[in-house]
């Protein structure tokens, strides 16, 4: 990898900024409004969309992580159809820049989706969702995330690059503020560490497969280095292992030893979140060897460790 050029696209994101943060060796090239805003600044160059300099992050870029997208599961419900369609619109603009290049060797496109959404409600299946099971996305952030997979499908049909669609399932792995009303485990445990109420917004029965950022970005790299001879992979990214958000708490109170209390606001929205989502990733791990190293436990409990040591400097 490191002899490569690796474009990030929505760098300035909670898994754009792991990757900047863990990928300081190799050669980055961060494509993100918020970049001027990240902490750790050692890559190629940053470019802001802002200033409608696509094309020349795209010339710049022999791989390119697209990671973009301005809206949350629950936004997206709150929002629609207002703000339906930015997305896909960034996406094609991004499919155009590529399709009007003139490569000897195309560029390698690695698109983060949503396992969570893009399948829909499924009725539990034995083993977790595999990637030919039928895509009906119920929530519009599902939709725009499926739309952007076809979308890019297209061009890498017509040569123009090589892409690998990588569904992942619920990532965690960074401390999340307090206020934010998407992603139980960042959001959670920075509201127990300051003596706030865990705020629960769905049933606590549903069922998720929640991965680490570690663990996904071992998936990118090794997709990256695989150098797949195919112009088109989707590949379901989880641990195959299901929590309930009950599960959750349980593992809180094990981790943080902390008397948690409980306020719950059942959102609106619910009816249009999956209430049961678990991946499976055997495709992904027979053709690549890709396994997930970090279990739920471990990974509760080093984002409390980082907590409590972000706090102390």
């Amino acid at each position: 990898m490191k002899s490569l050029k690796i474009g990030i696209t929505g760098a300035g994101g909670m898994i754009g900024r792991y990757l900047a943060k863990n990928w300081i060796d190799e050669n980055l090239i961060l494509y993100s409004s918020q970049s001027a805003k990240l902490e750790h600044q050692h890559f190629l160059r940053s470019l802001d969309p802002k200033q409608d300099q696509i094309t020349p992050f795209i010339q710049s870029s022999d791989v390119i992580i697209h990671l973009a997208h301005n809206t949350s599961p629950l936004a997206s419900n709150r929002l629609f159809p207002e703000s339906f369609g930015e997305n896909i619109s960034f996406t094609q603009r991004l499919v155009f820049g590529l399709m009007q290049q003139k490569r000897s060797k195309p560029p390698l496109v690695v698109y983060l989706s949503s396992g969570g959404t893009v399948y829909g409600d499924v009725i539990p299946v034995l083993g977790g969702i595999t990637e030919t099971y039928p895509t009906l996305p119920i929530s519009p952030y599902g939709l725009e995330k499926l739309s952007c997979e076809h979308l890019l499908r297209l061009g890498a049909m017509r040569g123009h690059y090589k892409l690998v669609v990588l569904r992942a399932s619920n990532i965690y792995g960074s401390p999340l503020a307090k206020e934010g009303s998407q992603g139980i485990i960042g959001v959670g445990l920075t509201r127990i560490k300051g003596g706030l109420p865990l705020i629960i917004t769905m049933n606590p029965q549903t069922m998720r497969d929640y991965l680490h950022l570690e663990n996904l970005s071992t998936a990118i790299s090794q997709v990256i280095g695989a150098q797949l001879s195919g112009e088109f992979y989707c590949f379901n990214i989880g641990t195959g292992q299901g929590h309930s958000i009950q599960n959750i708490i349980a593992q809180f109170r094990k981790t943080t030893k902390a008397d948690i209390k409980i306020e719950m606001r059942i959102h609106d929205f619910v009816q249009y979140a999956p209430h049961w989502n678990i991946l499976n990733s055997d495709k992904i791990k027979g053709l690549i060897g890709w396994q997930p190293k970090i279990s739920l436990e471990d990974g509760i409990d080093s984002l409390w460790s980082a907590l409590f040591q972000s706090s102390s400097k």
